[in-house]
């Protein structure tokens, strides 16, 4: 069987990730596992093994929770993916709990991969690994590809922010206040998490400095979801074109930035706009627009 090509889907929090990875499990010639995020390098790298386990294992409860409650309630298709999502959650939580092993990793990664080209792990927070780490994952196998998307830095930040303030309030009514106390805090450094998915330019040197041209492909957000904007991944990942597109996943609660706020974070990522600028040699239009703006 042809070794298949494996790829690492980088990116900061809302970027897109999640409607790839379900773009990339609707591809015939693509396998991927219904976890999407395998968080395997940086559990092992950041020493959040044990946070991790923990979620996961709560995540596995839950799913076997519904899967017995609600289980006259669901479709048969919903049946099937939650029932892969427990299994797969059951094999990550096992592949971190035991010592850094790359067979196993990748074993798990393939398991009823059949004909299929590409496999991958899309996982954002592995835009924060170290050079060095992104330097021995781009040597794992013989043919390691690597996908990093940037979203226009406002509208990330803003749409990270809400994500949080909706996991953080009791109640709807609170969530605008919550997102504005939120991104006051990111803005004067109090919110590292989010800080630290703000940080292109960080990001995009440690993984120019680690992989090959060849290996890598940046993409903006605005470029990837627009029509025909997958046919550019189809090409790096040797693929025939995506035939089926899905709606976009997991689209947060909408909720307008205040404009004080805006030019407040406007100013703030003047510096993510200008590094990506100088290092992609272009930016999209509503990168522009939103710049013109300082």
């Amino acid at each position: 069987m042809t070794e298949p090509t494996l790829l690492f889907g980088l990116g900061a929090a809302k970027c897109g990730t999640s409607w790839l990875h379900e773009c990339l499990l609707r591809h015939p010639q693509c396998h991927f596992r219904a976890v999407k995020e395998v968080h395997y390098f940086d559990a092992i790298d950041f020493d959040r093994r044990a946070q991790q386990v923990d979620l996961l294992t709560a995540q596995h409860a839950r799913l076997t929770r519904e899967l017995t409650e609600d289980l006259g309630q669901l479709s048969l298709d919903r049946v099937a993916r939650k029932s892969a999502r427990a299994v797969d959650i059951g094999e990550v939580r096992a592949l971190i709990e035991a010592p850094e092993d790359m067979a196993a990793y990748l074993a798990y990664l393939d398991e009823g991969r059949g004909g299929a080209r590409v496999i991958g792990d899309i996982t954002p927070a592995y835009s924060l690994l170290s050079e060095a780490r992104l330097r021995r994952m781009a040597h794992i196998t013989t043919n390691v590809r690597f996908v990093y998307i940037l979203r226009d830095p406002v509208a990330r930040l803003w749409s990270h922010v809400r994500m949080i303030a909706s996991r953080r309030a009791q109640a709807l009514a609170e969530i605008p206040a919550r997102a504005s106390r939120i991104l006051s805090r990111t803005i004067k450094g109090l919110e590292g998490e989010i800080t630290a998915r703000s940080d292109y330019a960080g990001a995009l040197d440690r993984l120019i400095a680690a992989i090959r041209p060849p290996q890598r492909l940046v993409m903006f957000y605005e470029d990837l979801t627009a029509p025909g904007g997958l046919d550019t991944l189809a090409r790096f990942l040797g693929i025939d074109a995506f035939s089926t597109v899905p709606a976009r996943a997991h689209v947060g609660p909408k909720l307008d930035m205040p404009a004080e706020q805006r030019r407040a974070a406007r100013d703030w990522l003047v510096p993510q706009y200008n590094h990506v600028a100088a290092t992609v040699g272009t930016l999209p239009d509503a990168w522009r627009t939103e710049m013109s703006k300082v």
